[in-house]
């Protein structure tokens, strides 16, 4: 800080020149480089090889070595996230993010979750002495109570002898008339599930996004098979679920199609026969069809993942939940099995909550241990019993709680999840040089740090990301105010004050404004990061609003712009392209934030790439508002990008794109002319056209101050009307090609506008779309 500018220019050009002498002092050479390309800026200097340094051009210098390499690298290796995730959509660590209309909303359903599950633990540690108490009597008393939980969708106890069973299906109660025969169980008479074949009903059914869990106790003599529950389709297919036994083992399916789509977990091991146990299915989703399910037995997870492993596309069943065999008759149910607390719940439990379930049949057991002589574990058991389903003050909490659960999920769905990283926190961030690139062969390790040719991170800086972001907004380090600001103008005039704007090292382009960028960039970092204010600053100067209009004399001195000596012209980016059609309609969603949409797209795009066990093999089109969502909300397939952007030169989003490619081809205006999306906004655009006057200069002058911000000339209005005359003959010999040609999109059209009139219109509007002018700025 105390050194003058002409040190510190000396400085950064040591970062990068050769020297001479013991010293260290610029070579002779260099002084003439130096003189020439003194600055006025500290900020040039300092990162003078990236700003077009002539000498580091001429002499093609690269101050980043290998080390500092695989140093910059370790900052993002210190993750508390695994390498292979299952590629999962909520794997940690994440944070939901409501859309702004829930925020407020969200914050307080928090604090009243956090509330109750700090009241609950307090409870637990003041309910010793109702806890004996209830164990005094307890011990001839049911335990089939059931927790507070209104994701329990259907609930069959199956806890008695009588024919008509009872039953809880979406919080209402059920009944069915099951004449079959019992046996004891530890809730009471238990089912034997081959004594009786029966549907169930129209119960159980789930897509392939929802998740679900499921299951029941279950006793068993010597080796049964065949399906215990199930609710499958009949036909090749197969399309469904269900839990089954084969040889004692118990099996899952989940099925779309069968063996090409679906997934089935068998258990290595045979239950063990005249014993009851615990059997639970979860389904996630949101997962890959690798991870979607899981089998419990008795509260453990069984090894290994579902074969075949090919789920994807549809699973939703409309067939009645079946016990005893499936749907079609087939796989009925032999040797001796019987049922009991059968439950399915529309959200996914966790490991913890399914072993407590699976300890339900143990619980009669406990009790009946004298209390001097169960174990803590037993007792820890008896305890979360007596408080999910005894205890009032409990269960009063529990009330709570379940009342807040469908609020919150709402809001979950009308939100976003997004994954973060976490560092962490027992070892400091480091990696290893590998040589050669090759990953498994590792060399020296190194810590986290900046590249040495750059200024170093401060002295109490931290060598985590947070060091590395502060780092990256110091004023010591103006690279990332000029690369943004760069882009910035980039976005506006089509190429960046320095072009190359994904390279502002040796290899790129020296800026042709170096002044300019070096205000902004300073102007960037005092205005306390204000990207608005850089945008503001660059749409009011004068350079921006020049005419684009370009004379004979300035397109031989300045063929690309570069001298700034008229205003910018390009065309918009495929995207804004899309919210221009929908905004000028006024069919654009003002919806801000949550998950991403399925607007219209040609059929059979996904499923010509996609493998079977994808969870996007088939493309289902969103309706209502989710059509005409902004853009920015379009679901993207990596391997199938919406067709229409592509079109359009939006990139790929494979690898990172700096700079967009603009073409001009006729399938461009094949898009414009012909997809769905531009043919609807037309037609709505046409509409409001026909119902603002009677005089068709009017309506022109509608649809052009919309699209164009401006009317036609005379000229033009002659061309136009030509046009309007012939598509009016054409439409009004052919009136069925009109109303064709007006049933595009999911909005209806205006019946008290003529079809062949409206469609007139809406070809009009679309050519008018189609203009050069339309699509440039």
């Amino acid at each position: 800080p105390d050194a003058t500018l002409d040190q510190k220019i000396a400085t950064g050009f040591n970062r990068c020149l050769p020297t001479t002498g013991e010293g260290g002092a610029i070579s002779e050479e260099y002084e003439a480089i130096y003189a020439k390309d003194r600055v006025e800026t500290v900020s040039t200097v300092w990162l003078g090889l990236t700003t077009g340094c002539a000498a580091c051009h001429d002499h093609k210098f690269d101050p980043i070595g290998t080390a500092d390499f695989y140093a910059l690298t370790a900052f993002f290796r210190n993750t508390t996230m695994s390498a292979m995730d299952g590629n999962s959509a909520e794997h940690p660590p994440n944070i939901f993010a409501p859309v702004p209309a829930d925020r407020e909303r969200w914050s307080e359903l928090t604090e009243i979750h956090d509330r109750i599950q700090s009241d609950l633990a307090k409870r637990k540690s003041e309910a010793a002495a109702d806890f004996e108490k209830w164990l005094v009597t307890a011990k001839d008393q049911s335990i089939t109570r059931v927790t507070p939980d209104s994701s329990l969708a259907i609930h069959i106890p199956f806890d008695s002898s009588d024919a008509t069973v009872k039953g809880i299906s979406d919080g209402q109660p059920i009944e069915w008339n099951l004449s079959g025969e019992h046996r004891e169980g530890p809730f009471g008479p238990a089912l034997l599930a081959n004594s009786v074949t029966s549907d169930l009903g129209p119960l159980g059914a789930f897509s392939r996004t929802d998740q679900v869990s499921y299951g029941f106790h279950v006793f068993v003599e010597g080796k049964p098979k065949g399906a215990i529950i199930s609710k499958f389709e009949g036909g090749k297919d197969q399309r469904g679920w269900d839990i089954s036994i084969k040889e004692g083992k118990i099996a899952a399916h989940v099925i779309d199609s069968w063996p090409d789509a679906a997934n089935k977990i068998t258990a290595k091991e045979e239950l063990k026969p005249d014993e009851w146990h615990h059997v639970f299915v979860t389904f996630d989703g949101s997962r890959a069809s690798h991870q979607t399910m899981k089998v419990y037995i008795d509260g453990k997870a069984v090894p290994g993942g579902p074969e075949p492993n090919t789920l994807g596309g549809d699973i939703t069943s409309n067939t009645p939940l079946r016990i005893g065999s499936r749907n079609d008759g087939s796989e009925k149910l032999e040797g001796t099995v019987a049922i009991q607390d059968f439950r399915f719940y529309r959200r996914l439990l966790s490991p913890e909550e399914i072993k407590t379930l699976s300890e339900q049949n143990e619980l009669q057991h406990f009790l009946s241990i004298p209390s001097a002589k169960r174990t803590k574990e037993q007792t820890a058991t008896l305890l979360d019993h007596f408080l999910a389903t005894e205890d009032p003050r409990s269960l009063e909490l529990l009330r709570e709680l379940d009342g807040i659960r469908a609020p919150r999920d709402e809001i979950k769905q009308r939100g976003s999840l997004s994954l973060i990283m976490t560092e962490k926190k027992d070892q400091p961030a480091e990696a290893h040089v590998l040589e050669r690139g090759i990953y498994s062969s590792k060399g020296a390790k190194v810590s986290a740090n900046v590249p040495v040719s750059l200024p170093p991170l401060g002295e109490d800086a931290p060598h985590d990301r947070l060091g590395l972001a502060k780092w990256l907004v110091s004023k010591d380090n103006p690279l990332t105010a000029r690369v943004t600001v760069n882009r910035a103008w980039q976005q506006f005039f089509g190429t960046g004050i320095v072009e190359s704007s994904g390279d502002f090292g040796i290899m790129g382009s020296r800026p042709s404004h170096p002044a300019l960028l070096d205000w902004l960039a300073i102007e960037f970092m005092d205005s306390g990061w204000d990207y608005r204010h850089i945008l503001k600053l660059i749409v009011t100067s004068e350079t921006y609003r020049q005419s684009a209009a370009i004379s004979p004399e300035k397109l031989e001195r300045d063929p690309y712009n570069k001298l700034l000596a008229r205003g910018p012209r390009q065309r918009l980016d495929a995207e804004v392209i899309r919210d221009l059609a929908l905004s000028s309609s006024d069919l654009l969603s003002q919806k801000t934030g949550g998950p991403p949409v399925k607007p219209y797209q040609p059929e059979g795009i996904w499923e010509a790439v996609a493998m079977p066990q994808s969870n996007t093999r088939k493309y289902k089109e969103d309706s209502g508002e989710n059509l005409y969502r902004r853009s920015l909300y379009t679901f993207w397939k990596r391997t199938a990008p919406p067709p229409s952007m592509e079109i359009l030169n939006a990139p790929s989003r494979e690898v990172s794109c700096v700079r967009r490619d603009q073409t001009n081809t006729p399938l461009q205006a094949l898009v414009l002319l012909n997809d769905p999306q531009f043919v609807e906004a037309c037609k709505q655009l046409a509409a409001r056209a026909l119902k603002s006057s009677e005089q068709a200069n009017a309506r022109l002058d509608f649809i052009t101050k919309r699209l164009l911000n401006r009317t036609f000339d005379a000229s033009e209005r002659k061309i136009i009307t030509d046009s309007l005359t012939e598509i009016s003959n054409t439409f009004l010999k052919e009136p069925e090609a009109a109303v064709s040609y007006l049933e595009t999109g999911a909005t209806p059209r205006d019946p008290s506008i003529p079809a062949p009139e409206l469609a007139t219109w809406t070809a009009i509007t679309s050519q008018i779309l189609n203009l050069d002018e339309t699509l440039t700025r």
